[in-house]
């Protein structure tokens, strides 16, 4: 499996009342992390980083069958963690290395797919892993020609500087509401909706 080496140092705090997405704020410390697709042998430690933040309410519960029914959709962040780090599982994952962030690509269709999943390990915040994830994700898409990416998100300066913009949510197609009645939220979103059309940039050329 191909693994990729990067040492993130964009934004990607975690606020206490904030969803599980990067703010703005930077610390300048690198991590070096290797971002590959999911694996079933990721999905303990996915289903635990995403039930800690579900507990606080900043995103939907989603157990490990229906992670594992969508696997090939994430990409997940891998690498080391500080001695004192809270550990998601007991059982250690068979690389010896730990998850530090996960998000998703889901297409739903008509050209359309939506980033999500988007959680970063609380130790690692602020190390610019939900922005080398979001980036990830973008260029999955393009490699698939989807013509848009959206997301849904209480913090958009993050994603505006990722290249998104924001839209009225009425815009978007009936297809991207599917798991809104899950959300507790749900009668009273405060989410914003983002875009980014990629059918409008230059495609990028191979170095």
């Amino acid at each position: 499996m191909t693994r990729t080496v990067i040492h993130a140092s964009d934004a990607s705090r975690l606020a206490p009342d904030r969803e599980p997405e990067p703010s703005d704020r930077e610390r300048g410390t690198d991590v070096a992390c290797h971002v590959r697709a999911a694996t079933a042998d990721d999905v303990p430690e996915m289903e635990a980083l995403i039930s800690h933040f579900a507990r606080q309410n900043r995103m939907l519960f989603r157990t490990a069958p229906d992670i594992l029914a969508s696997i090939d959709e994430f990409l997940v962040a891998r690498g080391s963690l500080p001695g004192d780090a809270l550990r998601l599982v007991e059982q250690p994952h068979p690389d010896g290395d730990f998850l530090l962030g996960v998000c998703g690509l889901h297409p739903v269709g008509l050209g359309l797919a939506e980033v999500r999943g988007l959680a970063i390990h609380p130790d690692v915040a602020a190390r610019g892993i939900g922005s080398t994830l979001v980036d990830a994700c973008v260029e999955r898409a393009r490699d698939l020609r989807i013509a848009k990416v959206y997301t849904l998100t209480l913090v958009p300066r993050f994603f505006e500087k990722r290249g998104f913009i924001q839209v009225d949510r009425g815009t978007l197609h009936l297809k991207v509401w599917y798991e809104c009645y899950r959300c507790p939220k749900f009668a009273n979103c405060d989410e914003t909706a983002m875009i980014r059309p990629l059918d409008l940039e230059p495609f990028p050329q191979p170095a």
